[in-house]
């Protein structure tokens, strides 16, 4: 089940014609109001065709139901055989729709906005930068990193919708320090909750006797040295960071107070490194982002 569907960016170039590969500006944003949850909406997608276009789409099953099957992979297009019929003999939906001529989804823009205090510009720049590449890049959903699995974990570098450094994850050393920050921004409650699972799933791997967290995941599992074989500081430092930006944005204080304990933890790993009480100079093996 899907309450929110949102496409950015379209082929074809918007400011010249001798520019083809740039993204035209455009965005359908749609959110589902289906509280009795009866409503399958399933992403398909389509491969390739001979102009080169791909094209892409989703189906909402208003009657009937999904067939057992894995459907929340990005892949061919679903056919009619992946639904069964049932007794119902009617149903209902609504939803709301949103379509403009920019790189944003445009239910994300608030109710209140004012063109005087934040220009449309800023705005565009604001959303795109949440919603074109970070959200993008969260791997949470059932499928996603390991079969029948669904992990807290996030993917690095830009999503297109391909990913950097494919079949890892949760770099805080800084990327994903970077891309939840953004996410957070967005002021969504579902995204914010989204972030809270890939903090979580860095702390629960945490080694509890020093404190060390895992440099990235390789898979379903923790990796504590970075690509270089190293151990960095990276993890440690913008992975704390990121829990208070979590509980900044969300306004979740008390789990940061229930919290505290295993970021002291993080944070005495660090302390640990000091090679000298008075100059507090660190010895890391990693030197990347002391």
């Amino acid at each position: 089940l899907l309450s929110r569907v949102y496409s950015l960016g379209a082929k074809g170039g918007d400011a010249s014609e001798t520019i083809p590969s740039r993204a035209a500006d455009a965005s359908v944003d749609i959110k589902f109001e289906d509280e009795t949850q009866t409503t399958k909406t399933v992403i398909i997608s389509g491969s390739e065709n001979a102009e080169g276009s791909f094209l892409s789409g989703f189906k909402t099953v208003l009657i009937g139901d999904l067939l057992s099957g894995k459907f929340d992979v990005w892949g061919p297009k679903l056919e009619s055989e992946g639904i069964s019929t049932s007794a119902i003999e009617t149903s209902s939906s609504s939803f709301k729709l949103s379509a403009t001529n920019r790189d944003l989804p445009g239910l994300s823009v608030p109710a209140d906005w004012d063109e005087s205090s934040l220009p449309l510009t800023d705005l565009h720049s604001f959303l795109t930068g949440i919603y074109a590449s970070p959200v993008g890049c969260l791997c949470t959903h059932k499928n996603q990193v390991e079969e029948g699995l669904s992990l807290g974990q996030i993917a690095t570098t830009i999503a297109r919708p391909d990913r950097g450094y494919s079949g890892t994850y949760n770099y805080f050393d800084p990327d994903n320090y970077i891309s939840t920050s953004a996410i957070l921004l967005s002021m969504d409650d579902y995204l914010q909750a989204e972030v809270k699972k890939v903090l979580l799933r860095n702390g629960n791997n945490m080694n509890k006797s020093t404190g060390q967290l895992p440099h990235h995941f390789e898979g379903a599992n923790p990796v504590y040295q970075a690509l270089s074989g190293e151990i960095q500081t990276g993890p440690n430092v913008f992975w704390v960071l990121s829990c208070f930006n979590y509980a900044k944005t969300s306004g979740d204080l008390e789990w940061l107070k229930s919290y505290m304990p295993t970021l002291r933890t993080a944070t005495n790993f660090l302390y640990d490194l000091f090679m000298d009480d008075d100059i507090k100079l660190a010895s890391v093996p990693g030197s990347l982002m002391v």
